[in-house]
Order: structure tokens, then sequence, then C-alpha cells
């Protein structure tokens, strides 16, 4: 399965938008006023540009134009996202919508464990695994 082998979510340089400058872009986190820098093919740390407390969700997964030795496609988790909607609200149940990464003012819908079409959004067909805890704010440390 992919995310073994050190994989972890990835996304490509697209889905961050323009650079703001050279090696910048807008992290995906609506929580982050400022632009985030990709080190290494890595968002690095940003935390403080935030106006929540906690780290970044969005701080270490790997921003590529292709993908990863395993071959997987661009995926996200649940974990990284600030509304999350399941299945009949069971916490365990399929994700059917999310607060869409990319600053869509409407919630995205996800079928078959991928965002769907949208506001003609470049995140659409995205992989949303459903793990990892969430929102992050409340699992923001004390």
């Amino acid at each position: 399965m992919c995310g073994s082998d050190g994989c972890g979510p990835w996304i490509t340089p697209a889905l961050l938008g323009p650079a703001t400058l050279p090696g910048f872009y807008r992290c995906p986190d609506p929580h982050c006023l400022r632009a985030a820098a990709v080190v290494a093919g890595r968002i690095s740390d940003h935390d403080h540009g935030r106006n929540v407390p906690g780290p970044c969700p969005w701080v270490g997964v790997r921003v590529a134009p292709g993908p990863p030795p395993c071959g997987c496609g661009p995926y996200i988790t649940a974990g990284q996202l600030r509304i999350v909607c399941h299945h009949q609200g069971h916490p365990r149940g399929a994700v059917t919508a999310i607060s869409c990464p990319g600053g869509c003012a409407n919630l995205a819908p996800v079928r078959d464990g991928r965002i769907g079409a949208h506001d003609h959004c470049p995140w659409a067909g995205v992989a949303v695994r459903a793990i990892g805890l969430y929102p992050p704010l409340l699992t923001a440390p004390q």
C-alpha cells in the first residue's frame, strides 16, 4: 500500500498555486498567513505566520512534479484538512466532503476516495485518506 516505505502524502507544485517569491508558495492551510517555502522537495516549517496555535499540518508534505518510487498518485490525509465530513456523520465512515485546500468557497465533494470536480479547482482528483487526527486545531499542543 502506498504510504509505506516513507512515501507519505505528496502533491504537485501546481496545487500550491503561483509562487510569491522563488521557492515560496501559498500554504494549503487557510490558517497559515505567510508563504511557505519548499525546501528539498518538502513544505518547510512556517509556523511563525499562523493565526491559530499549533503546527501546520502541511509541514513535511512532499512536493514533486512526479510520483515517488512507489508510483502512487498525489494524496493527502484527513488530518491535513480544516473540515472533514463523513458518511452519516460517523467519525470512521467514508469521507464525503472536505474543505478544499485550494481555498474554494464551498465544501468539495469526495467520491471514491478522491476530491470531486468543483469550481474548476486543480485539486479535483487528488486522493483523500481518512487517516490522522483532525481537525488540526483540536490536536494542537497545549
